[in-house]
């Protein structure tokens, strides 16, 4: 009954003042940290020393975290390259499959790292307008120029002696080759093309 003779500001203020009795009841009663309710911004931080790359997302916002990552997208973003068709010949250069960063997965992914964790972006894919699919028939001349890896081939049809020391050096270079073997060579060094197998070569 006093309170409805009260002046406005008067029970604007009291009323404030009751919600935060209540508040810090709630809190006492269910045993919450009273800092954590009132400055929830600074809970949604990052742990100390997150690495990705060479930069350290530690102690950032999620807002700064975004910040950072939409900044950056074109320096981890790959184009795809579409394959090129030689109807004259019928031959065809592969297609390159190209990668984007997802913002929103990888901010999350910050977000939830522990203190002192390195993580790595989170990628999709970006496909070409122009795939070999596209020409089922066409022959395959020569590898995409811009994928920078070579295949290494070997024809092994006799002796052996070379071959350890350069399954030491793949090994080492964690470089992986095809061996054609001859079947007459298979039958007479069976221990060494079970050598070349367990180091996860391909044998032709």
């Amino acid at each position: 009954m006093f309170f409805i003779f009260l002046g406005s500001k008067v029970k604007k203020a009291l009323s404030a003042f009751l919600v935060i009795i209540s508040v810090l009841a709630a809190a006492f009663v269910l045993n919450i940290n009273v800092f954590d309710l009132i400055n929830l911004e600074y809970s949604d931080r990052t742990g100390e020393n997150v690495y990705m790359g060479s930069r350290n997302f530690g102690n950032l916002s999620r807002e700064e975290v975004s910040e950072i990552i939409r900044e950056r997208l074109v320096e981890w973003q790959i184009n795809p390259v579409d394959a090129v068709y030689n109807p004259r010949d019928n031959s065809i250069i592969p297609e390159l499959q190209g990668y984007e960063v997802n913002v929103e997965s990888t901010v999350e992914k910050i977000m939830n790292a522990e203190p002192g964790e390195e993580i790595e972006p989170v990628f999709e894919p970006l496909f070409p307008l122009i795939r070999m699919e596209d020409y089922p028939s066409a022959v395959i001349t020569q590898g995409n120029p811009k994928k920078q890896k070579v295949s290494f081939m070997i024809n092994v049809a006799w002796g052996e002696e070379y071959i350890p020391e350069m399954l030491a050096l793949f090994s080492e270079l964690n470089v992986k080759a095809n061996f054609f073997v001859v079947g007459e060579w298979a039958e007479q060094n069976k221990r060494m093309l079970r050598e070349i197998n367990k180091n996860g070569h391909l044998i032709i």
